[in-house]
């Protein structure tokens, strides 16, 4: 390809990216972002643009991190390169910095710590205590730091385990048809998807209404 100031950059590509392909400017950097304009021939990046992904990141310090300056978020996981790199400390390279199973974004909106893969932060850990550790609540949707996610006066881990949605304000719902509310069924510790939680014949609701234990045969 002809180079007709000899400085090392195509004409073609100095032409293209508004640099004065008679002149040896090989060594500016007209967009002032650390990276001369033969580097910028060489990755691939605009001598013209600091940040071309517009993540906060200028194209010199995307190359040391080894992120695309053409993507704002290289790995994906919901958060840009800057965020990760100067706000979290997170890896930009990695979904999951701490290798629990839980993406970086979805930590640090839940208030876990990205780079902490254990205890109440890791995969196994419950801060709510709801019984649904945090993978599980990951995996449902469920919010780690509050037990009643869809806040209907059930626990997120009592509504999984009954075969309802957590995050779904289903407390007057009467799945079983035996008279008594989703909420009820927890007040009394009974099942919400069988009639009769004891398996005595008798339904819970009539049970209930006469004074006796659902839950005992």
């Amino acid at each position: 390809s002809a180079d007709t100031d000899a400085d090392g950059m195509d004409d073609a590509w100095e032409v293209a990216n508004g640099l004065d392909p008679q002149i040896d400017d090989a060594g500016d950097d007209p967009d002032g972002d650390g990276l001369t304009n033969l580097q910028e021939q060489g990755y691939g990046t605009n001598p013209q643009q600091a940040d071309p992904d517009g993540d906060g990141l200028a194209d010199d310090e995307e190359i040391a991190l080894g992120t695309d300056p053409f993507d704002a978020d290289s790995d994906d996981d919901g958060l840009n390169d800057f965020a990760e790199a100067a706000t979290y400390g997170t890896d930009p390279l990695l979904s999951d910095t701490d290798d629990d199973g839980l993406s970086d974004r979805w930590e640090v909106d839940a208030g876990l710590d990205p780079l902490i893969g254990t205890g109440d932060d890791g995969a196994f850990g419950d801060p709510d205590a709801d019984n649904l550790n945090n993978l599980q609540e990951f995996g449902y949707g469920t919010d780690p730091r509050d037990a009643d996610t869809d806040g209907d006066g059930m626990p997120d881990g009592w509504e999984v385990s009954g075969g309802l949605d957590p995050r779904a304000d289903d407390a007057a719902g009467d799945p079983d048809g035996d008279g008594l509310a989703n909420l009820q069924e927890h007040g009394y510790g009974t099942g919400p998807q069988g009639a009769d939680t004891d398996g005595d014949g008798l339904p819970d609701d009539w049970e209930v209404s006469g004074g006796l234990d659902p839950r005992a045969d």
